[in-house]
């Protein structure tokens, strides 16, 4: 992509658009990054993403973007920052996963379940990971969405990607207001030294289900470019854009459901047993280590959906770690026998497929696991869910981002 944009060439664009045309179909999770555990694996519930593809994904969807014009790699950017990004960390960035799951309903030391790295505490919220690769990158991917918010255009400027903001450029300025993501509209205050002929084009979101576009309080209709609301402003314009989020469920390949609404990605709220992991050497009592238990129940078939109960809340002003700023609830059954796996403890230490860690890996200070582990399970299958179905109940779901714990693509009982 960046080729393309300095030569001009669309047989190096193609390259791109095709390759993440193929991670789309064949790695993508729910939360908006493919998997990882060094190269690409699959789709499945039960696979994992290293949190430093976070940056790197939506560091490389900012220049198809930019080059392409095309607005649904700015959805992209906004799915994996918004879902993603909150998921892999705990509160204020002071925890990290290495590895971070859509469904993990246990995070502790000894809960990795990516085989070659069982003896790792890798999908633990932790401070220090071996390698700092992750741990490293993580900071670059909220600066990513923020760098790809304003473009400037052969005529104006093009706003991808929304939050309270203000843009300063050389023929236009805008305030942006509206506390995107969690409210239903954005606003731009104008400000422009021409006085015709200055065009600004507003993306709209591709999970928004009705939108609105007015221009000093008139509804004007929706002039389309590659996914961009254009419009000519002039100076002291105030235009406002509304938002309709829509609840859906979507089926995930490997048989289970999942539930998005607007940009949020929603999961099982789950309530939390955090306790200190003393046994993590690096972990300081400023930027603890923890070990996270579920305290209340997980193991849940979804049975209907359809008829959603939506709850929205003033949001905080860290939404993601204090309160929830919507919750949804929908009908679902618990799944007896549905449990945590348990596997004696893996006490060696050597690379199973060149992945895994070593002796020189130990010296330098990764952790290895010699406790028992205990897991999330996998997705049951049909006969399972049939054969152990309890009474129906309605459960609660939150965003994905305000998550250390997490059920997201629940079983789906047909009936």
């Amino acid at each position: 992509a960046i080729l393309y944009a300095f030569t001009g060439e669309d047989e190096y664009l193609q390259m791109s658009v095709n390759g993440y045309k193929k991670i789309d179909t064949y790695h993508m999770l729910p939360d908006g990054v493919h998997t990882s555990s060094e190269m690409t694996c699959g789709n499945e519930s039960w696979r994992t993403h290293e949190s430093c593809d976070i940056s790197d994904y939506t560091w490389s969807l900012g220049y198809l973007l930019e080059a392409t014009g095309k607005s649904e790699y700015a959805d992209k950017i906004e799915w994996a920052i918004f879902n993603a990004l909150p998921g892999a960390v705990g509160p204020y960035f002071k925890t990290i996963q290495y590895l971070s799951c859509v469904n993990q309903v246990i995070s502790a030391r000894n809960s990795t379940h990516i085989s070659s790295w069982k003896n790792t505490p890798r999908m633990a919220y932790q401070p220090h990971h071996y390698p700092e690769c992750c741990v490293g990158n993580i900071g670059r991917a909220m600066p990513n969405y923020v760098a790809r918010m304003y473009q400037t255009t052969k005529r104006g400027v093009a706003v991808s990607l929304y939050g309270d903001s203000s843009y300063r450029g050389e023929e236009m300025e805008l305030i942006q207001t509206g506390g995107y993501p969690f409210g239903n509209q954005v606003s731009f205050e104008v400000r422009v030294k021409q006085p015709e002929k200055n065009e600004l084009m507003l993306r709209i979101p591709g999970w928004s289900k009705k939108t609105v576009l007015e221009q000093n309080g008139k509804r004007v209709p929706l002039v389309m470019k590659e996914g961009y609301a254009c419009l000519t402003v002039c100076d002291g314009d105030v235009i406002t854009l509304k938002l309709t989020k829509g609840f859906s469920g979507n089926h995930a390949p490997d048989g289970g459901i999942y539930f998005t609404y607007g940009p949020f990605l929603m999961t099982l709220k789950i309530e939390e047993d955090r306790k200190i992991d003393t046994a993590e050497k690096r972990q300081t009592p400023d930027f603890p280590a923890y070990n996270i238990y579920p305290a209340s129940p997980w193991s849940y078939a979804v049975t209907g959906w359809e008829q959603g109960e939506i709850f929205e809340f003033e949001p905080s002003q860290s939404p993601f770690w204090k309160g929830n700023p919507v919750e949804i609830k929908i009908k679902a059954r618990q799944l007896h026998h549905w449990e945590l796996v348990k596997e004696e403890g893996i006490k060696t230490v050597g690379l199973v497929d060149n992945e895994g860690i070593d002796d020189k890996q130990v010296d330098c200070g990764a952790t290895i696991v010699e406790d028992d582990l205990v897991m999330t399970p996998i997705l049951p299958d049909a006969s399972f869910i049939e054969q152990n179905l309890g009474a129906e109940e309605k459960i609660t779901l939150v965003p994905y981002g305000c998550t250390n714990l997490r059920l997201t693509v629940f079983p789906k009982y047909n009936r």
